[in-house]
């Protein structure tokens, strides 16, 4: 069967409510980091105001990923015509409603991260959105972990590689798992899963760089643009932990880079905590060796934000190439690119893809970096 022919419509307990198969135009934009989204223009009728309502699911028969419709709008289009057209984002913007924090009365106890990365985020997720140890509200009962992927072996460690810990508290529960992962090549998604349930899950993609190539002059990339910036660019943080005044705890990452190679940045961490509480609630303080390793964690991994970005933007040509999204290649996957003109070979990532599907038929643009 042919790719994103039509959508199922389910409501909020993820029940069918009907399928639309006659829109004008269907735009669905799949991420590697972050979140995807999507949307649907269709004739206003009776039907399309029915299904189509805030807080409907949009799934698909040919993919696991999941929508919620966040916006409906009725608008005249250049036909004149009455059309609908309901967008939102991908299920994973569920996360994006909570905070990372472990409160008790009064104080909130920051979490501390150790060990393997996905253990770690799938940890933060449960805690926070799917069993909150104390408070059940918090809970969003149509959420579940998934399967633990096995390919992902990466543990938590400094800007000098070695194993290391980091303390959360307060932040965006959707925005710093996916920061997290994103420093690791990690991707993350909620995905539709059987019996009316959402899974949480990592992935990580393939290596496909030695199968798969996309070229012009292998005929499955109708053209291709590079764009290079490094304005963005940062390669050392002076890291700001807590304490006032003179007593208020430094530590420098990246003061090795000089000269023009030297971009510095200043990093607010005073919401790391210097004080823990042990097993028997006695207030203790991290050594000093210990804190700055929290703090230079932390540093490292929105230092890594902070960098030149090359991407390549192109449009895959689906009628001549050998290789179908979905079937042999999926967003993530690592694939090599061939431009000689721009004296390109070299493997990259494979970071969002947009299926559309209208009155021309069905195509896909493809976004890839390293």
């Amino acid at each position: 069967m042919a790719r994103f022919e039509y959508i199922e419509i389910r409501n909020a307990q993820l029940e069918l409510l009907g399928i639309i198969d006659d829109a004008n135009s269907m735009i669905w934009h799949s991420v590697y980091y972050g979140i995807g989204d999507f949307d649907i223009e269709i004739a206003k009728t009776k039907k399309a105001l029915e299904l189509l309502r805030r807080g409907n699911f949009v799934t698909r028969y040919d993919s696991d990923e999941i929508g919620i419709i966040e916006s409906v709008e009725t608008l005249t289009n250049e036909a004149q015509e009455k059309v609908l057209t309901a967008s939102g984002r991908f299920a994973k913007v569920l996360l994006n409603r909570r905070l990372i924090y472990q409160l008790s009365g009064s104080q909130n106890k920051a979490t501390v991260l150790s060990g393997n990365v996905q253990t770690a985020v799938r940890g933060l997720v449960s805690n926070n959105a799917i069993n909150c140890p104390f408070d059940s509200k918090r809970n969003i009962s149509l959420l579940e972990l998934g399967a633990a992927d096995s390919s992902i072996n990466e543990i938590i460690v400094d800007e000098n590689g070695k194993a290391a810990s980091k303390q959360v508290s307060y932040q965006n529960l959707q925005e710093y798992t996916d920061e997290l992962l994103q420093e690791y090549e990690i991707g993350a998604k909620v995905i539709f899963a059987d019996l009316g349930k959402l899974q949480y899950v990592c992935y990580k993609g393939r290596d496909l760089s030695s199968d798969i190539i996309f070229g012009v002059d292998f005929d499955n990339l109708i053209n291709i643009s590079v764009s290079e910036n490094d304005a963005a660019l940062r390669t050392t943080a002076l890291i700001g932990g807590a304490g006032e005044g003179l007593e208020r705890f430094y530590s420098l990452i990246g003061g090795e880079m000089q000269g023009l190679d030297r971009r510095e940045v200043f990093i607010d961490d005073s919401s790391i905590a210097r004080t823990y509480k042990d097993a028997a609630e006695t207030e203790q303080e991290y050594t000093a060796a210990v804190y700055k390793e929290m703090l230079d964690t932390d540093g490292a991994q929105k230092l890594a934000d902070m960098k030149a970005t090359q991407l390549f933007s192109c449009a895959l040509d689906l009628n001549n190439s050998p290789y179908i999204f979905g079937v042999h290649y999926d967003v993530g996957d690592v694939v090599m690119l061939s431009e000689n003109e721009l004296d390109i070979f070299a493997p990259v990532r494979i970071l969002e893809i947009t299926e559309v599907r209208d009155s021309a038929g069905y195509s896909v643009d493809g976004v890839i970096g390293v």
